[in-house]
């Protein structure tokens, strides 16, 4: 990382960071572009989960190739300057690389998608109408790799 003194490296501040994010950006190996897409999702114990239809473009990219890159912004404030390019904006973000798949196991699709609604404030365990379940494809991203970066004021660090 070019910048050091922006580097997070702790894990704990990483996954911090992590749970403040409202979305996360899933990026996918096409066969002749990347392929980025922002997600609801959810994190816990070294996993992100996210959701959708059983079929579509996202699903057919990761049954070809399942790594992945996950780009999380936990926070992000721009301050401009008087003069143009005198600015600054303050962030905390965490990219990760990981291995898709898609869960089979009934117990760990409700675990997934309480996972999810948690990050966004609903802790569970909730009930889930079963034609919905039938529907829904859960995917577990098995984190390999994240590194995080900061820039906040000196007050904040």
């Amino acid at each position: 990382m070019r910048r050091a003194d922006r580097e997070v490296t702790d894990r704990a501040e990483m996954e911090a960071i992590i749970a403040q994010a409202d979305y996360c950006t899933l990026a996918i190996h096409a066969q002749d572009a990347p392929y980025a897409v922002p997600l609801s999702f959810g994190y816990a114990n070294g996993h992100v989960y996210i959701h959708g239809a059983r079929e579509g473009h996202k699903i057919d990219l990761l049954r070809r190739n399942p790594r992945v890159s996950l780009v999380f912004v936990g926070s992000c404030e721009t301050h401009l300057g008087i003069q143009p390019c005198s600015g600054t904006t303050f962030y905390r973000s965490v990219i990760a690389e990981g291995t898709a798949r898609f869960v089979t196991d009934p117990e760990e699709q409700l675990f997934g998608l309480d996972v999810i609604l948690a990050q966004h404030s609903a802790p569970g365990p909730h009930a889930y109408d079963p034609k919905a379940l039938e529907a829904t494809q859960v995917i577990a991203i098995d984190i390999t790799a994240m590194t995080g970066k900061r820039s906040a004021p000196r007050a904040a660090r």
